[in-house]
């Protein structure tokens, strides 16, 4: 840049503003919106898939009883369908742009760590899938599903399931 003091040097690097927060483009989505979105997926599969089992065992009570008196198998079958109602209401928008419905309605979404666009089925089999098995084990799946959400306080915002998919998620 020339000033009146200073004759134009042909040679001189060119200058530019360029302002870049990370240095990759994108914005990671805060803590909080990415609760919020947790929380709405939650209460939609919950409507789902709890309210109908609560009712057909007979109630809550009848409910709580039957999953802590050794109800294992009714503790994996709840799991599977929860697993399987969470893919078939958010599989659409999970492929098509890497969004749950609570996602959607935040502004935010998965996306690999460079970037580019997680595919379906790294959302699903290395995302998902690892955390919810993990969850469903007897006495360390509460463990390992709160240590998945504790590390969400680590600078990168990413969560255990996110290191294992290599994603993180971002402002949309």
């Amino acid at each position: 840049m020339s000033t009146p003091d200073q004759p134009h040097n042909p040679y001189q690097a060119p200058e530019s503003d360029v302002f870049d927060s990370n240095g990759k483009g994108y914005e990671i989505a805060g803590r909080g919106t990415r609760l919020g979105a947790a929380l709405i997926d939650g209460v939609i599969i919950m409507a789902i898939i709890f309210i109908p089992a609560i009712i057909i065992l007979g109630g809550w009570a009848a409910y709580m009883e039957k999953t802590q008196s050794g109800g294992l198998l009714l503790n994996l079958i709840m799991g599977l369908a929860g697993f399987v109602t969470y893919v078939v209401v958010n599989g659409v928008f999970l492929a098509a742009n890497g969004q749950t419905i609570g996602k959607k309605l935040l502004g935010i979404k998965i996306v690999r760590t460079d970037g580019s666009p997680a595919d379906f089925q790294r959302i699903i089999f290395r995302r998902l899938a690892p955390i919810q098995v993990a969850g469903m084990i007897p006495f360390i799946g509460w463990i390992v599903s709160l240590v998945d959400g504790l590390l969400i306080f680590r600078e990168s915002n990413q969560c255990l399931h996110d290191t294992i998919a290599d994603t993180i998620v971002i402002v949309a």
